[in-house]
Order: C-alpha cells, then structure tokens, then sequence
C-alpha cells in the first residue's frame, strides 16, 4: 500500500544525553512536519494502539489544531516505553520552529535510542495510514518488533523502577551507571542503589543472608526461633533428614530467591520426593526444614526500624457456590492487577502439578463447586511472584514481634531487610504463640501492590530529603571570574564547593585529579563526586545546547550580560530548569519560560556573597 508522507521527520534524529528545557531525562530530539489530525482519526489512533500495543491505559484526545495532534504523538512515545517498564514522569517538549515545522524532545532510557528512533519512524507511519483511512487494516508486526527489542533494556527490577519512578516524583535527581547500580542525589548527599542493596549493606551480611542455612545458624545463635533443618546434596538424604526432623517438612534450595524452588508443608516421601527433585534443578545442595504452621508475613526494616509488614496469602481461590474452582481461578485471573509480566502487582494462578496436588489433598478436582466463602489454597508456599496476595498489616504487628523482626536485622547488620516471619497471628506475641523466622532478605522485594510509597519513604530517609545539593550555573562575558568569586565565597560560608571555571575543576580551592573535556562532562563530575556539598558552573561554551545540561535542575543563574547580548537560545534551553533565583548582572536578558516561583534579581556589580545568601534563602533547598 502507498502511503502518503502527512508526517515526516526534517532533521536527522539526534540524541542529547543531558537535559534540555526542563526536562528530567535525557532525550531524543528530531524536527517534523506534520498534517493535523482531526478527533476522529486521534480515536482511531488512540483504539489501535490501545488494542495492538498493550498500552493499558486509553491515550488522552488532544484538542484541536497542530499541539492537541503532537501531544498526542508524544503520549504514544511516552506510553509504549512506560508499558514495557521504562519509568517515565514526562510526555516531551515541542516547540513550533518559524518554518512551521515542529521540533520533539522525547524522553528516552540509557541504551535506547536507535530503536526509539526506529519505533518513532513506524508510529509516524501509523499516523499516516491513519490520515488516509486505513488503519484498521494496518498490521501490528513492525511495531511489536521494535517494542520486543527494547524490552532487554528496561530496568533490570521491579525495584529499580519504583525507585526511579518515586526519584522523578519526588524530584530527586538520578544517575544510572554503568553496570547495574544508579546514584541517586547529588554531591555529598548522594547515595547508592542496586535494586535494594544500597552502597552501605555489608558484603559480609549478605553472604550471610544469601545462605539460608548460615542465616538459620546464625539467627539461632542470638537466640532468634528458627526451625531444625538439615543440608543434603541427593533425595535419599532428604528422605532420611525428613524422617529425623519429622513430617511436615519445607525443601529450600540454599540459595535462590523469591521462593524458586520451595516447597512447604510436606507430609509425605512422595510429596517430598517430587519437592525435592524440583529442589535439585535449581541447586546443589537443598534445605530440608520443619514445618511450622502459622500464616506468612513480610516485614520490610529500614535502619533498625520496621516500617511496612504484610501477611502473604498464599494464592488460591474463595468458593461462591456456584463456580468450579477452574472458573474461580480464570475469574480471579482476569483481575487488571494479575498478569505474568515481570512488573506485575499480582501473578496468575495455572492448574500445574502443584495446584491439583493440593486440590487432590483437600479430595477436590478442578471440577469441584466450592462452597461460599470457602478458601482452598493452590500454593504450597506465599510469595507473590507464585501468585500470592499482600495484605498491609503494619498497624497490627505486637511490639514483640516489632522487635523480633528488627533484631533479625540487626543481627545480620543489614540496612535493608525483609524478614520472612511464620506466626499464627501477628497481632499475638511470638513469645506465647511460637514463630519461626523463615528468612531474611538481604535485598528485598518492596512491591507496588501495598507498599509502592515505601520506595519514595526509602529514598528520602536515605537521602535526608531530595538529595539535591546547591547548584549555581554562570553564563556570559565575565562567567569565568565570577564563577572562580562565587566559588571562593561558598567555600568561605562552610560548603565544599566544586567549581568549574572552563579551564579547570576545582574542589575548596585545589585542583581536582579529574579531566573533563567541556560544560558537559565537568558539570556532571562535580555533581557526582561525594566530596562537594556545593557546585558552581561556568557556562564558557554553547555546548550545552548539542548536549543538555549535566544536572535536571539548578537553583541559581547568575547571566552576565556586558560586553555582548546572551545567546538567546542557551538562555531558553537553560532557563526552565532554574528552580531558585535569576540574577542579571550589568544589564538586562530575554528570560522566556521561567519556571513558576522563580525570583528575578538584578544587579550592576556581583557580589560573590551576596549570591550566597539568595542561594540559602530559595526555597526547596535543604541544610546540609
């Protein structure tokens, strides 16, 4: 089919590793030419992809004329890589160039950028067989490939991207390294993570923890209730390690996560033989522990001090007395929350091995109509990633069983932990009722389901607040003296300033071993670097208009405007990211887009120090 050219691109597709007009990502910057789409066609648009992408949420209809039709592209962008996981808090920026042609900021991840390119040109084509009519008939192939390809780059864990999605709410400024770990915050109030390890979890306690009989030993060395277990390497030792511990068992590989390869509540040889050679596919050496009967509980601690909990009901189906439990489980699956993907609140339950092993105990099949209000579990054990549910229960946890839990942390030394609590009733004291720590993680699952909010909690205790530390940017004639004063005078009111003057970096006067090749690399150096509590950025190229700005916000800009006028378009790039204050010295600037709550100062002399008071007194700024 010939498909006529509406909307095409003008430039070449070019990526700007920092950030431009006030955006938080990092972005893909590309001029079209477009045809504007009437509300019909943005319908149609919006049912396609909603029915061919997996977007799970309908794209809002823009309004009429050329900005409701781009809005509308660029929510199509911003929504195909938030379905895959990418955890965007923007749409993108367009700006009307005087030719008419329109020119797109679209936020983008470390990695992605030729096939974002590549998804953009084939939802382009979308849009024009759209304008023509014929988009239903339009096949989904092209785009499906492109979008399969981008998945290996989305984050690695559901908690990197809760993270990153509380960072970009919270307005905390975000790194991603290389390697598996991100640097939230800046200066010296950076801190970091990989998934929920943080850069103060002990190598030690983890070891201690990843090992779950050293864990068993070592909780029961502080006196912690645990259950007797015993390592074995072959079935026949489990058989014999079963009928010395006694029946019911739980099998454990020592060393997978997220329950792979557990299986509780084994009553008999055979059950525990099929657990067992499960067991053995995953690992070497298998745990084979007493069973402690009690409900499963998670409770998150965070420094010492529990902060979320929740019992773990293990999947499974509530009769009504009308469905067979294949109806109930297909029911229950059809809940929004529950699919298989890997960011999914809930999982889905399947009639496997083990789901009509535990109906056949129960003398049920998946034919059988359970009474109402009768539960019959499908999981021997009640992790959510085998299908179980949470339930918050923090406000019910006995201070004894509090405490229980932040001592199992304390004991391994762990920052971050999830201890896996079995108890009859949480709300009772361990001490009368009996429990058995069945676990301690030393990177924790946090989850979206009930505990979402942890992730933002998390990183503000962390971070003591947003993690930002005080950023002043300088442009124009006399940036390089001016930057070398203001640094000086913040060294002066007690802050480890690290200044870039566009010849050197230094940090409290001395000379940095750091090479940095232009604004760019030396902006971002002194933000990352975990000696300096302030930085100052003179602005002695236009650089920053190819590349963006090292950092997402900044709270001064201190704009010389002698000698010669400001170049208009670094001032529009750089100006919507000042959150604090903009001061004009010998003269006056074009300042377009200036964020809301921002103060505009003028002056005829600078004052170094007179910069650092505007500095402590704008708004947002932490002490540090």
């Amino acid at each position: 089919m010939n498909i006529t050219s509406y909307w095409e691109t003008t430039s070449p597709v070019s990526l700007m590793t920092g950030y431009a007009f006030g955006s938080r990502h990092m972005t893909m910057r590309v001029s079209i030419r477009m045809a504007v789409l009437n509300q019909s066609q943005q319908h149609e648009i919006s049912s396609w992809f909603h029915q061919h992408a997996d977007i799970a949420t309908e794209l809002v209809m823009g309004h009429d004329g050329w900005e409701g039709s781009v809005d509308l592209l660029l929510q199509i962008m911003c929504k195909l890589q938030q379905s895959l996981g990418f955890p965007l808090c923007e749409s993108g920026i367009r700006q009307i160039l005087p030719s008419g042609e329109v020119r797109l900021f679209i936020p983008l991840h470390r990695g992605t950028f030729v096939l974002l390119a590549n998804l953009f040109q084939c939802v382009l084509q979308i849009l024009n067989v759209a304008m023509q009519g014929d988009l239903s008939r339009h096949p989904a192939a092209e785009l499906n490939s492109i979008v399969k390809a981008l998945q290996r780059f989305r984050p690695a864990t559901g908690n990197v991207r809760g993270f990153m999605e509380a960072a970009y709410q919270a307005g905390i400024p975000l790194q991603r390294l290389p390697g598996n770990a991100t640097l939230y915050g800046q200066g010296i109030l950076s801190r970091l993570l990989e998934s929920s390890f943080t850069d103060r979890t002990p190598s030690i306690g983890c070891q201690q923890a990843r090992s779950k009989p050293v864990a068993s030993e070592i909780l029961r060395l502080y006196g912690l209730p645990v259950q007797a277990h015993k390592v074995v390497q072959d079935i026949s030792s489990a058989l014999a390690a079963a009928e010395k511990i006694g029946y019911p068992v739980v099998v454990k590989p020592t060393d997978r996560d997220r329950g792979e390869g557990v299986a509780a509540d084994l009553r008999t040889p055979e059950q525990l033989d099929s657990a067992c050679r499960i067991a053995f596919s995953l690992s070497k050496n298998v745990m084979v522990e007493k069973h402690f009967y009690g409900k499963d509980y998670r409770i998150t601690v965070l420094d010492g001090r529990v902060i979320w909990a929740v019992e773990r009901v293990p999947g499974g189906v509530t009769g009504d007395g009308v469905s067979t439990v294949k109806q109930l489980i297909e029911q229950l699956n059809l809940e929004p929350d529950r699919n298989d993907s890997r960011y999914s609140a809930l999982k889905q339950l399947h009639l496997d091995e083990e789901a009509l092993t535990l109906l056949a105990q129960e003398n049920l099949t998946p034919e059988s109509i359970l009474p109402a209000a009768q539960f019959v579990s499908l999981r021997r054990i009640s992790n959510i990633t085998r299908g179980g549910v949470p339930v918050a229960v923090t406000d019910q946890v006995h201070p004894d069983n509090r405490r229980l839990a932040e001592r199992a942390a304390n004991v391994l030394r762990l920052d971050l932990a999830g201890v896996d609590l079995l108890i009859p009733d949480i709300r009772q004291s361990w001490r009368q009722s009996g429990a058995a720590i069945c676990e301690v993680n030393a990177q924790p699952t946090i989850g979206s389901y009930t505990a979402g909010h942890l992730y933002g909690e998390i990183l503000q205790h962390l971070l003591k607040g947003n993690g930002r530390i005080p950023v002043i940017l300088v442009a124009g004639a006399r940036c390089v003296e001016y930057s070398r004063e203001i640094g000086t005078a913040l060294s002066a009111a007690g802050y480890d300033s690290g200044v870039y003057d566009g010849q050197e970096i230094t940090i409290n006067g001395t000379k940095a071993e750091a090479l940095a090749k232009d604004v760019f690399a030396a902006g971002k150096l002194l933000v990352m670097d975990p000696s300096v509590s302030a930085a100052v950025v003179a602005l002695t190229d236009a650089s920053v208009l190819e590349q963006g700005l090292p950092f997402q916000r900044y709270d001064i800009l201190v704009a010389d405007c002698s000698g010669f006028a400001l170049h208009q378009d670094l001032l529009n790039m750089i100006v919507p990211a000042c959150d604090g204050c903009i001061l004009t010295v010998n003269g006056t600037a074009d300042l377009q887009n200036t964020a809301a709550g921002v103060m505009l100062s003028g002056t005829d002399t600078l004052e170094a120090d007179a910069v650092i008071h505007l500095l402590e007194s704008c708004q947002g700024l932490q002490a540090l």
